[in-house]
C-alpha cells in the first residue's frame, strides 16, 4: 500500500502509475512543471497551513490529521479542509514563465514580505485578545478572526507564488474575495522590490565606508621602551581625534608594588598613550577598559586590568578640544612578549561612530 502522502500520477501513455520523479526532472526544458511535483508541493502546503491555523486556534476540531491519511491529495479533500478559515487550492497550470522563477519572483515579493512582517508582528498583541475571549466567552472575536484568518491568507497566497505553485501576483489584501494584482501591480512591485534591494546595498556600502577607518602602525618594541619612538611612527588620526602611543614599561611590577601584585609567573605592562579630543563641540570620548586589548606573542588575548585617564580610573570622558595621558597596565604572563596593542574607538557618550580602530603591532 503506497503512502498517503506521497502522490502519484498516471502514465497515460502506456496505462500504469509511477512514482513521483525526482526535483531534478520536475522542471522541463520548455519551463512545464512536473504535475506529481506541483501536488506534492501543494499537499505539504495544505497541511502545513491546517497545522498553523489550529495553532492559532482558528478551527475548534482538529479534524485534518485522521482524514489526511486517507486522502492522496490532501488540499483537494473538502471533507479536511472545509472546517478551517483559510483553504489552501492551486490550479495546475502546466506552462509557467521561465524567467519569472528565482529572481522575479523574488524580487516582486519583497513589498509583500516587509508588510507581512510587520502584519506577523501585530499577531503578537491580537491573537492573545481572542485567546483570552476564548477563555471566558467561548467564542474567538470575529473581528479579531478575521484579521488572523486574513494575515495567513496572505501569507499562503504569497508563498504559492514564490514557490511557483502560481505564477498569479497576489493582492496586497486580507480578503478572501480579492483576486490577482495584474500585471501592472506585479511590475509596480517588482520595481518597488528592487529600489529596496538598492537601497539596502547602498546603506551597507555607506555603513561600511562611514567612519571605516583602521588604521596599523608598527613599531619597534625596543624603541618603545627606549623612549626613541617618533611622534609621526606612533601617531593615528581618526575621525575623533588624535591617537599617539608615547612609551612602554616591561615589566611595570615595581610601580604598581604598593597596590597590585601579579600571579605567579606573570608580569605587568604598561602602555601610555596621548588622546586628543578632535570631535564636534560638545562631543566627548568615553574612555573604558573593554576599548583596549593586547594579544601576545603566544596570540592570547588580554583586556586591560587597569585604565587611567590622567590619574583617574575609567570610565572617564575626554572633552573636546582636550588632550589626555591614558594609562593601560596588563598581566601576561613572564615567557609572552606584546604583539598587538587594539584600541576601539567607537565607545563614547554622544554619537556612535563606526569602525574607528587603531592598532600597534610590535616587531
Amino acid at each position: 500500500m503506497h503512502n498517503a502522502f506521497l502522490p502519484i500520477a498516471r502514465d497515460t501513455s502506456r496505462q500504469r502509475y509511477r512514482r513521483l520523479p525526482t526535483c531534478a526532472a520536475s522542471l522541463t526544458r520548455f519551463g512545464s512543471r512536473s504535475y506529481n511535483w506541483t501536488h506534492l508541493q501543494k499537499g505539504h502546503k495544505a497541511l502545513a497551513d491546517m497545522g498553523v491555523q489550529h495553532a492559532l486556534g482558528l478551527p475548534d476540531e482538529y479534524t485534518f490529521w485522521e482524514r489526511a491519511k486517507r486522502a492522496a491529495h490532501v488540499a483537494r479533500d473538502r471533507r479536511v479542509i472545509m472546517r478551517y478559515p483559510v483553504q489552501f487550492d492551486t490550479q495546475y497550470p502546466g506552462q509557467f514563465v521561465r524567467w519569472k522563477l528565482v529572481i522575479w519572483k523574488l524580487t516582486a515579493s519583497i513589498p509583500h514580505l516587509l508588510i507581512l512582517a510587520l502584519l506577523t508582528f501585530s499577531l503578537v498583541v491580537v491573537l492573545p485578545i481572542g485567546w483570552i475571549a476564548i477563555l471566558f466567552t467561548g467564542r474567538f472575536p470575529r473581528g479579531v478572526h478575521q484579521y488572523v484568518a486574513g494575515v495567513l491568507r496572505w501569507w499562503t497566497r504569497v508563498q504559492a507564488y514564490i514557490l511557483s505553485l502560481t505564477d498569479e501576483f497576489p493582492p496586497f489584501n486580507l480578503s478572501a474575495e480579492a483576486g490577482p494584482t495584474g500585471t501592472n501591480g506585479e511590475i509596480r512591485s517588482l520595481v518597488g522590490g528592487a529600489l529596496l534591494i538598492g537601497l539596502a546595498l547602498t546603506s551597507c556600502a555607506a555603513f561600511a565606508s562611514f567612519g571605516g577607518q583602521h588604521i596599523t602602525r608598527e613599531i619597534s618594541y625596543q624603541r618603545l621602551l627606549a623612549r626613541e619612538v617618533m611622534a609621526e611612527e606612533a601617531s593615528a588620526t581618526v575621525h575623533s581625534g588624535v591617537v599617539r602611543l608615547t612609551a612602554a614599561k616591561d615589566p611595570a611590577d615595581e610601580i604598581f608594588a604598593g597596590l597590585l601584585h601579579p600571579e605567579a609567573d606573570r608580569r605587568f605592562l604598561e602602555f601610555d598613550l596621548v588622546i586628543e579630543n578632535q570631535r564636534g563641540e560638545g562631543e566627548e570620548i568615553a574612555v573604558r577598559a573593554s576599548s583596549f586589548s593586547l594579544r601576545d606573542s603566544s596570540n592570547d588575548r588580554h583586556e586591560p586590568m587597569l585604565v587611567m585617564v590622567e590619574g583617574r580610573l575609567s570610565p572617564a570622558a575626554i572633552n573636546n578640544g582636550q588632550k589626555a595621558t591614558v594609562r593601560l597596565v596588563f598581566e601576561v604572563p613572564q615567557a609572552a612578549g606584546p604583539a598587538e596593542l587594539r584600541y576601539n574607538v567607537l565607545n563614547y557618550i554622544n554619537k556612535p561612530r563606526i569602525g574607528e580602530t587603531i592598532v600597534y603591532k610590535f616587531r
